[in-house]
């Protein structure tokens, strides 16, 4: 296997279907109006994608017409033989159990075979049907000799021509649920068990904090099971993820809990500490002809501006290997804001150009 080939060959291929999927109203029904998605390795080996995607002006899935569009989008079919999709189906989407499908349990994670269901239908959340049916909110309709086959659209699998798992998202909560499980998903057990041996024993050892730390974070590095796609994910600065809607972080400890970043000068000394959303935010104009900045919230202001800085453009050469990436979609910045500056006399006056805020 040439891990890199690999690795770049499946971005290329993520990249053309997202910029396909954001100009298609066809395979979902709509518009994509926003994404999400990560990459991870199955197994720690060959990469494989999640994937969440709003579509615009969709029906409630609750309604008629929402489980007419679920129907037009998801099939668990098996097609004719004379069909294009026959030997798709039969390689992509039947399912086959592996030592994955019982490793907490000792039926099948996957819910297969799954029963046959006669019409497409939501489930209850409180319900025992949703708890079969591995949280999953919706039944698709189902023939009994369909009972392995994998959730997937017609449309996207003669794209794609790969294995898939397509399925409705009924609620806000299942989607927060969702995304917040793949990004922050944990280490195998038996891994998080040597990172907790090697801690044990560097604390016995050492008696600096700085050698402890230091020591911890090397073992840690060291325990760390990495595939050779991942590597070259990393190596080659290809993007593990990406979203339409960016977030920030906003600390919410008392003041004296929050950490602050040092600041260094052109001689690597310590010259103070960088600026924050907290101090950001009450250096906002007292006045402005678009923003009512004395009524916004803290929340209201992280979310509309963000901070800009004036830097000459850095090519270097990580940055050579761009056909591996998506095309940079054209935005047009926002007028700055400038920030509020109180001089040591105690008077208000404007920020500079490379404190404001877009």
């Amino acid at each position: 296997m040439y891990p890199v080939v690999v690795s770049r060959h499946f971005m290329v291929r993520v990249n053309a279907l997202m910029q396909f999927l954001k100009t298609d109203t066809e395979i979902f029904g709509g518009k994509v109006k926003y994404h999400w998605w990560q990459i991870e390795f199955q197994n720690r080996g060959s990469p494989h994608l999640h994937m969440v995607v709003w579509v615009e002006d969709h029906s409630s899935v609750a309604t008629p017409e929402g489980i007419a569009r679920i129907d037009s989008v998801c099939s668990t079919a098996i097609p004719p033989e004379t069909s294009e999709l026959y030997e798709l189906v039969k390689n992509c989407q039947i399912h086959r159990h592996t030592s994955t499908c019982t490793k907490n349990n000792s039926v099948c994670r996957f819910n297969f075979p799954r029963p046959e269901c006669l019409e497409t239908h939501v489930i209850d959340p409180s319900s025992n049907e949703f708890i079969y049916n591995g949280g999953r909110i919706c039944v698709l309709k189902r023939k009994s000799e369909d009972g392995w086959v994998n959730n997937y659209s017609p449309a996207l699998l003669k794209m794609w021509k790969a294995n898939m798992d397509i399925q409705p998202c009924g609620t806000n909560e299942s989607i927060a649920y969702y995304i917040a499980k793949y990004v922050s998903k944990s280490e195998p057990t038996n891994l998080d068990g040597e990172v907790s041996r090697a801690i044990q024993q560097t604390r016995r050892e050492e008696t600096d904090v700085s050698r402890k730390l230091f020591k911890i974070c090397m073992r840690i590095l060291r325990e760390r099971q990495v595939s050779a796609c991942e590597c070259v994910f990393r190596l080659c600065h290809l993007s593990m993820r990406d979203s339409s809607r960016k977030t920030i972080f906003v600390n919410t400890r008392k003041v004296e809990q929050r950490y602050k970043v040092l600041k260094f000068n052109e001689a690597g000394q310590a010259a103070g500490y960088c600026a924050n959303i907290f101090e950001r935010y009450e250096k906002r104009p007292a006045e402005h002809p678009n923003y009512d900045f004395n009524n916004m919230c803290l929340i209201e202001f992280a979310m509309l501006f963000e901070p800009h800085y004036t830097k000459p453009p850095v090519i270097n050469e990580e940055s050579i290997d761009t056909d591996a990436y998506a095309p940079h979609e054209q935005t047009t910045r926002r007028r700055l804001v400038r920030l509020l500056v109180v001089c040591s006399c105690g008077r208000v006056v404007l920020g500079p150009q490379d404190t404001g805020l877009s």
